[in-house]
């Protein structure tokens, strides 16, 4: 690393199992991901906070039971992220962020969602895209605002859906997709390649003219998307832990 070389720093805040997230980790181990994991928020305590505290990250826990109004709880949640001084923030995440954070990191707020935006939002996208009968599912990777699961999109992956998937078979599908998606994402934002005019997004030096990653997977991220789909198609755990976080309800 070069003197004087500052990294960026992502705060990352967490409630589920943390499966997106320690890839995200394993991306930061190997160098593919040049950014500082600089803390780790989560509204209650979870797997993914055990993760993160395994591995020697600092890691708060900001429960929302402890407190009588949600004005305090984002309050205390806003202190939390600054405490970390970080650049961006990235969101696996049970609640809709406190405005004050969406204003202070306005476009600099990276969250995934397992349906292809703007169609079904909020709790249930995977079952909510099997139950509508569509033949396309996706993942998108998105920029943050003050709405549940909206802001400019950033990146996005389609897979088909089958007649015979289940939300358990999509939901492999889609975590070995969207996992790389973000990865990708976080680099784009780290490396300021993202530019936003009118709501739209551009990622500068990027390849739109191939599926099913838009824009398209760089080689080492395309790496990391071939690993994760060889072990998912022999792997014997349950596929509903890979999409816990994100196919849960946001609060409001």
């Amino acid at each position: 690393m070069p003197v004087g070389f500052v990294p960026f720093r992502f705060v990352y805040l967490v409630s589920g199992t943390g499966s997106v997230f320690e890839e995200v980790l394993r991306a930061v181990d190997e160098g593919v991901l040049p950014v500082v994991i600089a803390g780790v928020i989560a509204d209650r305590n979870c797997p993914a906070a055990e993760r993160s505290r395994r591995r020697g990250i600092p890691t708060s826990v900001v429960p929302a039971a402890d407190f009588a109004r949600r004005a305090e709880f984002d309050a205390a949640t806003a202190r939390a992220i600054e405490s970390f001084a970080p650049d961006a923030i990235a969101v696996n995440y049970n609640y809709v962020l406190p405005p004050q954070v969406t204003a202070a990191y306005r476009h600099r707020i990276l969250n995934p969602h397992f349906t292809l935006l703007p169609l079904f939002p909020g709790f249930g996208p995977i079952r909510q895209s099997l139950a509508s009968g569509m033949r396309l599912a996706g993942v998108t990777v998105h920029l943050v605002d003050d709405t549940i699961d909206h802001g400019p999109i950033v990146a996005q992956t389609v897979r088909p859906v089958g007649p015979d998937d289940t939300e358990a078979s999509l939901g492999r599908a889609l975590f070995s997709a969207g996992a790389p998606l973000f990865i990708q994402a976080m680099r784009f934002l780290a490396e300021g390649r993202i530019e936003v005019t009118g709501g739209r997004t551009t990622v500068r030096q990027a390849d739109y003219s191939r599926l099913p990653f838009v824009p398209a997977l760089e080689p080492d991220i395309e790496a990391i998307a071939t690993r994760l789909e060889r072990e998912l198609a022999t792997a014997a755990d349950s596929p509903a832990a890979h999409v816990t976080g994100p196919d849960r309800p946001r609060r409001g």
